[in-house]
């Protein structure tokens, strides 16, 4: 804690180092996705991005409330609050960007130099609180210019100066991945909670998911699982106005049974993201994840929602109940904060 007040307080009366310039083409996220931070690839339209925006903020929120919210990690890596006076200029300059390209056919946008801006502002002594207010506000300002777009005009182009040109709907893509991404960086999601208790219940879902397995190795797996849920465990999936419950057994005697016909090669199911509400001996997590495999010569991807329940039992967290949903068309993930790494 000391550490973090002494860089508080030198970074305030001082000029940290600029971190090397920005060189990285953010777009490529369009075509390969993001391994650092799980972003997917592909395109968003404007109302997708404007909801997933709205439920990023709560992450950025909690970052900002660190203790070590002023604290580089390194002397030339932004710290939190830098990170988050960068998301808030991105915020601030989309609604223009968003004008141009609806009111101009294929316009370039105004250069922009992200790494001048942070030294012209000199992001490293804003105030953490009143951050919070203007990304809270920008964030919302950004959401609004996006829904007022249509779906039709998501085919609409427009340049970056000396760079690529983007539809309306990549233009989303990428600025969006950029929140996301900044979030990871920032450490969102991680103020308030006991590291020894948040780096357990991400090793219980983990292990989880790792038990969904084909083959020789699915009955490790269902003991695995046994371990992870309590006894009297609920699980239910909902989708399309009907549930299914099921108890442990219910639930993994016919997951057994599926992968160990065979019919499903390579089957893997993983967390990508996650945000973890821990209090007391308590803890929630909203969770997306993603699931491949192959069956019949075809290739198989899916996601969902899981929203799980876990208790500090004698043992150590336990799943007590989860409930979960397939993404469908309509219903797009929440973005929540990219899946921490045990070693973060």
């Amino acid at each position: 804690m000391s550490s973090a007040i002494n860089d508080s307080q030198e970074m305030r009366t001082g000029s940290p180092e600029p971190p090397p310039r920005e060189t990285r083409d953010w777009s490529g996220v369009l075509e390969t996705g993001c391994t650092e931070c799980g972003f997917p690839a592909g395109e968003l339209t404007p109302q997708e991005t404007a909801h997933r925006l709205r439920d990023v903020m709560p992450g950025w929120e909690e970052a900002l409330r660190s203790d070590d919210v002023r604290h580089r990690p390194m002397p030339t890596v932004w710290s939190p609050v830098e990170y988050a006076c960068h998301v808030r200029d991105l915020c601030r300059l989309l609604p223009a960007r968003l004008s141009m390209i609806l009111s101009f056919d294929n316009p370039e946008y105004p250069d922009w130099d992200q790494d001048a801006a942070a030294q012209e502002h000199a992001y490293w002594t804003e105030e953490p609180l009143a951050i919070a207010d203007d990304l809270s506000r920008w964030a919302a300002a950004a959401a609004a210019a996006l829904e007022a777009c249509s779906t039709a005009q998501g085919e609409r182009t427009g340049r970056r100066s000396g760079g690529r040109t983007l539809t309306l709907n990549q233009l989303c893509a990428t600025f969006l991945h950029e929140v996301h991404h900044h979030l990871r960086d920032a450490g969102g999601g991680r103020s308030g909670q006991s590291a020894q208790d948040r780096a357990e219940i991400i090793d219980l879902l983990q292990r989880f998911f790792s038990a969904f397995v084909p083959g020789p190795a699915v009955h490790r797996g269902a003991g695995i699982l046994r371990e992870a849920l309590l006894p009297e465990a609920v699980i239910i999936r909902a989708g399309n106005g009907s549930t299914a419950v099921y108890g442990v057994a219910e639930f993994i005697e016919p997951r057994v049974e599926l992968l160990s016909r065979g019919e499903l090669l390579g089957f893997r199911e993983w967390a990508d993201s996650a945000r973890i509400d821990l209090f007391g001996d308590i803890a929630q997590l909203w969770c997306g994840y993603a699931k491949s495999w192959s069956q019949d010569g075809l290739d198989h991807r899916g996601r969902g929602l899981k929203g799980i329940h876990c208790v500090r039992a004698s043992t150590g967290w336990r799943i007590s109940s989860i409930i979960w949903e397939d993404e469908r068309e309509g219903l797009p993930i929440p973005l929540f904060p990219p899946l921490p790494r045990l070693d973060d």
